[in-house]
């Protein structure tokens, strides 16, 4: 069951995404995280079980927050209190969507503009994990034009090397990760 404090202070742009992903009218999913509970809501369906990792720079702060396994983290930080973290992603086409992301209290979009040469200095990477599928979102601000990528398959070979890719890129912007997250699984095998 998804956590109504999850979608607490929502923005009116937020409350217009949940209307067309309830209303199954467009291709909406979102990924949510407060470094205590968490959700993946994709097809109209809630996901369960999966691992999720949210990694977000942008303003020179970092946040990467999550759910491994059955814990949820909050890292490189230990308090997730202020770290509610949506990330609304809206497939307009095969090759193009946005990501509507609230941060901390903070709303914006992120997508492909390939008119403008303009660079920024913000990164969000997304994996989703589940028993039968994984799912990669990136956005890269200091790339010059195709800025996004949104893949998603449930080839076991594929999957296995996209989770390679994105912890990786992961551990490359939050330094630590991998140990942790592989602590995080330590712990989690010690209390079973």
């Amino acid at each position: 069951m998804i956590a109504k404090t999850l979608f607490e202070n929502s923005t009116q742009k937020e409350q217009r995404l949940l209307t067309q992903l309830t209303k199954k009218k467009k291709d909406i999913q979102v990924l949510a995280c407060n470094g205590k509970e968490s959700c993946a809501l994709i097809d109209h369906t809630e996901l369960e079980p999966y691992n999720l990792i949210i990694g977000i720079i942008r303003n020179d702060k970092k946040l990467c927050i999550g759910r491994y396994g059955d814990q949820h983290f909050s890292f490189p930080t230990t308090d997730p209190s202020t770290s509610l973290t949506r990330v609304w992603i809206d497939v307009k086409g095969q090759n193009d969507c946005t990501f509507h992301i609230n941060c901390s209290d903070q709303y914006y979009e992120l997508s492909n503009d390939d008119e403008e040469l303009e660079y920024s200095n913000e990164i969000m990477i997304a994996l989703l994990h589940c028993p039968d599928f994984i799912q990669f979102s990136v956005y890269d601000g200091n790339l010059p034009y195709r800025k996004s990528s949104h893949i998603f398959t449930a080839s076991r070979i594929a999957s296995d090397n996209i989770r390679i890719i994105a912890h990786s890129m992961l551990n490359q912007h939050f330094p630590g990760l991998s140990r942790y997250l592989i602590q995080l699984e330590g712990d989690r095998n010690e209390a079973e």
